[in-house]
């Protein structure tokens, strides 16, 4: 998203300038989608220097996740967003990967630790990655559609710094 200079090395903040022309498909139906605030186009993310990844000595990288599904709102036929972004390094969290099939089932999944919740959409093959994860023990839910059951796997071990990864979860109607 951004390339530069870093001043002393350290950024307490970043700024993400959102843009006034948006909209949202529901139903195959594009409706306009306004800031929920109606006023501030600014969101600032307030970041400490240990958040940083260094994948290159003086490069830094730092993942965002935006949750479409927590940012959008819909009220009296009005559609408004309020961006829910949370931002992480990859050597600070862990990850959940895995496969949904069939692809049909058009499923969600949602990893669960405590009131902790983080989703992820497959991409067509079916494949998905939840990351930012803390440490912990997490309980996978999988959403489906189409006439599909819904699945959970329990006792999943996150750790940080490491890839955690599940065996293809194939959804039955």
């Amino acid at each position: 998203m951004a390339s530069g200079v870093v001043p002393n090395g350290k950024i307490g903040k970043i700024r993400i300038t959102l843009g006034s022309d948006n909209s949202v498909v529901k139903d195959s139906i594009t409706y306009p989608l306004q800031l929920l605030d109606g006023v501030n186009h600014y969101l600032y993310l307030k970041l400490d220097h240990h958040a940083w990844d260094e994948p290159a000595s003086g490069n830094l990288a730092l993942w965002l996740d935006f949750d479409a599904a927590r940012s959008i709102w819909e009220r009296n036929g009005k559609f408004y967003l309020k961006p829910v972004i949370r931002f992480f390094a990859k050597k600070n969290t862990g990850e959940i990967a895995g496969k949904v099939l069939p692809r049909d089932a058009r499923a969600l999944v949602f990893a669960i630790n405590g009131s902790d919740t983080s989703t992820a959409k497959p991409e067509d093959e079916g494949r998905f990655e939840i990351r930012g994860l803390k440490a912990g023990t997490y309980s996978l839910f999988v959403k489906a559609q189409n006439g599909y059951r819904d699945t959970s796997i329990s006792n999943i071990s996150v750790s940080i710094g490491k890839d955690t990864k599940l065996n293809t979860i194939t959804l039955h109607k």
